[in-house]
């Protein structure tokens, strides 16, 4: 290989693993950008991968979590899923102790993509859809909630310097998803 084409093949690589980085801090040492989440079987946090069920990404924008989590296994409850990868990546249901759906995840390689929670009769009460952003801001997704009367309220959620804000918002405001 010449010495110009290896160069430029070092720099390649090299700038693509500069920006493939992860589980990094701002100046001011809190977690800021694309994070790696360990998971146990009820899907709470450990610091220790070694003991961890599953695993997905995340995004913080200094220090506040972009894509939190719903609800998720509590004493009794069961995960029921056709994946069978340690990495998030489908469609995933928390089931109460009585039986009734609590919460829904969808993932797609390790990003979550929506949430919904539902009410115990079975309707939505909010879905969190994180694949669907607010015009071309960053940091931003949908949040829809629905009264037990199926009335929908639309909402953008943004995090900023003042911390989450809602907008009231209709869907011509969204950027689809590619």
């Amino acid at each position: 290989m010449k010495p110009k084409y290896f160069l430029a093949a070092l720099l390649l690589a090299l700038s693509f693993n500069f920006f493939a980085q992860i589980n990094l801090f701002d100046p001011g040492g809190k977690k800021h950008g694309k994070w790696i989440v360990y998971l146990n079987n009820n899907w709470k946090e450990v610091k220790d991968s070694s003991k961890a069920s599953f695993f997905r990404y995340t995004v913080y924008d200094h220090g506040s979590n972009i894509y939190p989590m719903g609800p998720c296994g509590k004493k009794g409850w069961k995960l029921e899923t056709t994946s069978k990868s340690k990495q998030l990546d489908g469609d995933y249901k928390w089931i109460t102790d009585k039986g009734r759906l609590s919460s829904t995840h969808s993932f797609k390689n390790g990003e979550y993509l929506d949430c919904k929670e539902y009410y115990s009769n079975g309707k939505v009460n909010q879905h969190f859809a994180y694949s669907k952003k607010f015009r071309d801001e960053p940091n931003t997704y949908c949040f829809y909630q629905y009264s037990k009367s199926d009335k929908l309220k639309f909402f953008i959620m943004r995090n900023g310097n003042q911390g989450w804000t809602f907008y009231q918002a209709s869907e011509d405001d969204l950027i689809q998803p590619k």
